[in-house]
């Protein structure tokens, strides 16, 4: 009995080369720090959407304050506050329209400071009948703002 012993040659050779290999963790890397930083570009832009939904928020929350405190704006009170005014705390005490104005912006700003990062708010008179309130906050290295004008009870 004769057996035939038929040997490969190098062209018939099955498997991964150690180059192959290497260029194909390569690819696989690279896609996958793309996908990480796609990811993170994702979260940053999740984030600063977040904080001006937010701003919008707090925005309407003070143009629903306004609206319902008309003598503190014909007096213009609401124009006149900057910064942290002090008052009376009007949830625990009745409170003339002036208190009421003040008590108002100071909450209105410690909710600003609270859900934005180093959040503050201001409002301005654009014209004789339109206000705009404007909140501004951190984000990173910059500071969005958000505006928004509406018409005051006269």
């Amino acid at each position: 009995m004769m057996i035939n012993y038929r040997y490969k040659t190098s062209h018939s050779i099955i498997g991964y080369t150690l180059i192959e290999t290497m260029i194909s963790l390569f690819l696989l890397t690279t896609a996958l720090l793309g996908l990480a930083q796609l990811y993170n570009l994702s979260l940053s832009a999740t984030h600063g959407s977040i904080m001006n939904d937010l701003a919008t928020l707090q925005a309407e929350s003070m143009i629903e304050r306004v609206r319902a405190n008309p003598v503190a704006v014909t007096t213009g009170t609401y124009l006149s506050l900057s910064g942290e005014p002090s008052g009376t705390n009007c949830r625990t005490s009745h409170c003339s329209p002036t208190d009421l104005a003040r008590f108002d912006f100071r909450e209105w700003n410690e909710a600003n400071r609270l859900l934005l990062p180093s959040g503050s708010g201001t409002i301005t008179a654009v014209s004789s009948e339109q206000y705009q309130i404007t909140i501004q906050w951190v984000d990173g290295d910059s500071s969005p703002y958000y505006s928004l004008l509406f018409i005051p009870p006269l």
